[in-house]
């Protein structure tokens, strides 16, 4: 093993070191021995053996006797010599270590084998009877995509493994949507409203397999294979592994592949909670989507015509077709075309741009209609629900003034949406897609190694949908 593998083997301290310093708790010689792998500049080893100096031993007192008399006769060249009061706090010692078996012993974390009470190991073998192994939980590296302050380059690194709550799911990653909010994210676009401390690992989507559970959980188990958005400050999906609240998770729909379950989280919540949330469409509405051959648009063309309203959409014109095989009634060319003359007395729009064609949308509503913008600005309501600062809110009010006083001056409503992380609607969503009302739209692969990459390009390419990184242990 030794000639394909990073093996450390580590001599622990033990009875007869000086001024009775010997651990009594597995947990600080596991630390101790994860310390002193990084002192010799390594992350990561495949197998570290750890000699406990006696202290796992079950008849720990006849140890600790044994050693004393062997400390004896090296007395010459050490710091410090073995006094009787040196042996009693080492003898305490030995007598509270011998059967602590950490809990939450995990599969996936590193092992510790820890050597009974001989003095000298077998040359070739450790004996399986004088052989113990535990698992040491939280304390597995990871790989994983991470920027170190706003606005750095994206970049891999190795991580600890997350802790594991109560109620949360480790997931192995197999597969991450990209989405245009990972790189607005870095760049500092959301500072205000959504603050993160750095370094931060990147990435809003996920499908994968459960890998173990927290004690409370109740719906999931090891194996099943889901699909999720973790909710804000808990996000980074750009990694091997990542910790989930179960009330984010859903199991992942059946008749489509994991790469496109990856797709859906983020895009497929957005459109339920603009257009069943806030917008309330209903049968015989008609409704616009902007960009529909974008990875919200996309999804939000297809609920509304599950939702039974009349749909245009703005697109380029070589998608115009695409987005009539979504369900667009109306397909709006926005290079030859402006649709705030070609469309009206519409009931509801999704705006994920922002900026002008937000207030070209309000134009078209009819009186009482509502626009729900993904990119901006933030209202006062938004604001206040979100719990931000008083100098954030009252910053708001004034970046949104100008597009409140035009939808009030038009009778009709604005509503900004940050949605949020939902495991029963990412349900609802599975149910429409198993019954083929819903289909992702993936147009994009990468490999794991190309994360930074794939997230640099979101801004320069034009794909239809969203593009899906694989997991760093799936063959792309």
């Amino acid at each position: 093993m030794a000639g394909h593998r990073r093996v450390i083997l580590l001599d622990y301290r033990g009875v007869g070191a000086s001024a009775g310093m010997v651990r009594d708790r597995f947990e600080d010689m596991a630390a101790d021995a994860i310390a002193a792998i990084h002192t010799l500049g390594l992350s990561q080893v495949d197998l570290l053996g750890l000699s406990t100096g006696g202290m796992t031993a079950p008849a720990g007192r006849r140890a600790a006797k044994a050693y004393l008399v062997r400390m004896k006769r090296r007395r010459t060249g050490r710091d410090k010599p073995v006094t009787p009061g040196v042996f009693r706090a080492q003898l305490r010692a030995v007598n509270r270590w011998g059967h602590q078996i950490p809990t939450g012993a995990s599969s996936t974390a590193p092992t510790l084998i820890l050597h009974g009470d001989r003095d000298r190991m077998d040359r070739h073998r450790v004996p399986a009877t004088l052989t113990t192994t535990f698992h040491i939980q939280g304390e597995s590296i990871m790989r994983a995509f991470v920027f170190d302050n706003y606005k750095q380059p994206v970049h891999e690194a190795e991580i600890p493994e997350p802790a594991v709550g109560d109620r949360d799911l480790l997931i192995r990653v197999e597969a991450a949507g990209l989405n245009h909010l990972d790189e607005r994210l870095r760049a500092g676009e959301f500072k205000a409203i959504l603050p993160y401390k750095t370094p931060l690992t990147l990435g809003h989507d996920l499908a994968g397999t459960v890998i173990r559970t927290g004690s409370k959980v109740t719906h999931f188990v090891a194996g099943d294979r889901v699909y999720s958005r973790p909710r804000d400050h808990r996000i980074g999906t750009f990694a091997e592994r990542i910790a989930v609240d179960e009330a984010d998770v859903s199991l992942a729909p059946t008749s489509i592949s994991i790469v496109e379950a990856a797709s859906l989280p983020l895009v497929a919540l957005t459109a339920w909670q603009a257009l069943v949330e806030k917008g309330n469409v209903q049968a015989g509405q008609k409704v616009l989507i902007h960009a529909g051959a974008g990875g919200v648009g996309s999804i939000a063309i297809q609920l509304a015509k599950h939702l039974g309203a009349e749909v245009a959409t703005t697109v380029s014109g070589k998608n115009a077709d695409f987005a009539r095989e979504l369900g667009a009634d109306v397909v709006i060319d926005y290079r030859t075309q402006e649709f705030e003359t070609e469309l009206s007395g519409y009931d509801f729009v999704l705006d994920p741009l922002g900026g002008d064609n937000l207030a070209k949308s309000l134009t078209i509503l009819k009186r009482g209609g509502k626009a729900v913008g993904i990119s901006g600005p933030p209202t006062p309501t938004f604001a206040k629900s979100a719990g931000l600062n008083p100098v954030v809110r009252l910053a708001i009010t004034a970046l949104s003034r100008r597009i409140r006083a035009l939808a009030e001056k038009l009778g009709v409503s604005y509503e900004f949406l940050l949605m949020h992380a939902s495991g029963d609607q990412l349900r609802q969503i599975t149910q429409l897609v198993d019954r083929g009302v819903i289909r992702p739209v993936v147009s994009a692969t990468f490999p794991f190694d190309q994360t930074a990459h794939a997230l640099a390009s979101l801004g320069t390419s034009s794909i239809r949908g969203k593009a899906v990184i694989i997991g760093a242990d799936q063959s792309a």
